[in-house]
């Protein structure tokens, strides 16, 4: 198992002639995937702990908080969000956290 920075888990396997990876813990992703401060765009994943609190904030966690969301029984989100004022495409990351620990990122 290998664990990255956003809290997902890879399990990495095989017999040498073959390797498996199997991705475990949410995923996020915007559509449009970016837009002028103002614009709206939606958030969407998938991973959660179902029926859990999920957070999304600007930059790292701890940032400024631009939604919250319910996991729904299949341990996903959608929510709409306005993108800040200041933002710059590519320059900064939405996070996301649940109140089981699992969390995820992607970039604006």
């Amino acid at each position: 198992m290998v664990a990255t920075p956003s809290g997902q888990l890879y399990a990495i396997g095989g017999n040498g002639a073959s390797t498996q990876v199997a991705l475990y813990g949410p995923r996020i992703g915007l559509a449009p995937d970016g837009g002028p401060p103002g614009s709206t765009t939606a958030l969407s994943g998938n991973g959660f702990t179902p029926g859990a609190s999920v957070t999304v904030t600007w930059g790292p966690a701890g940032g400024p908080v631009l939604a919250q969301a319910t996991a729904d029984l299949s341990g996903t989100i959608s929510v709409p969000l306005v993108i800040p004022p200041g933002a710059v495409e590519g320059d900064r990351l939405m996070h996301t956290f649940d109140d089981a620990g699992w969390q995820s990122e992607c970039y604006l």
